[in-house]
């Protein structure tokens, strides 16, 4: 028998929607072929990620259904973030895209954007926005002429109302690009 949460999922099936399953079952195969190869566990995190936020969009019929997709959408975040950094799952321990290439930049941009993302949605706590903010901070110390990453390190503090250190990353940014219109933009709200 289906569980409410498998029920509401098959249910609410929409054109391609139904990928995001197949796209799990082959990462997952892909992951536990290679358990060390990163860029297999980046890849996961961010179907897990999807997944998240798939469930977040469903509407429940009742309380029950309610309780189990909001279950589901932690549950997959959790997932995304630990296989983009590190983390249990059950017993077993899993090294994620991070702990997996600690000096690559994709790895962290990922781990920042899956954090951020979480934050923006409205589903972040303290522990993600710590997360996010270190991410961040990783891939600026690991390729510090991208002005991409304060500027992404900027929403961050934006959502947490730490217009200083916002405002200080979005000229950061600028200063490496002058021209980089996210960070152009972001800084004019600012004033």
């Amino acid at each position: 028998a289906m569980t409410a949460l498998e029920k509401i999922t098959e249910d609410n099936k929409i054109e391609g929607k139904e990928i995001q399953q197949f796209d799990l079952l082959g990462m997952k195969k892909a992951t536990e072929l290679n358990p060390y190869q990163s860029e297999y566990k980046i890849n996961l995190s961010r179907v897990y990620l999807t997944r998240a936020f798939y469930f977040a969009s469903l509407k429940p019929e009742n309380d029950e259904t309610k309780r189990q997709l909001i279950q589901g959408v932690v549950n997959e975040i959790n997932l995304a973030l630990i296989y983009a950094s590190d983390g249990y799952i059950g017993k077993r321990y899993v090294k994620g895209g991070t702990k997996l290439s600690p000096n690559m930049v994709y790895a962290w941009n990922n781990l920042g954007t899956i954090c951020q993302q979480v934050i923006l949605s409205g589903w972040g706590d303290q522990n993600i926005i710590n997360l996010g903010i270190n991410a961040y901070k990783k891939a600026i110390e690991l390729e510090p002429v991208n002005p991409v990453f304060p500027g992404e390190l900027a929403k961050i503090y934006l959502v947490i109302d730490d217009f200083e250190k916002a405002e200080e990353n979005l000229k950061k940014s600028l200063e490496l690009k002058p021209d980089y219109g996210n960070s152009i933009v972001q800084l004019s709200q600012l004033y």
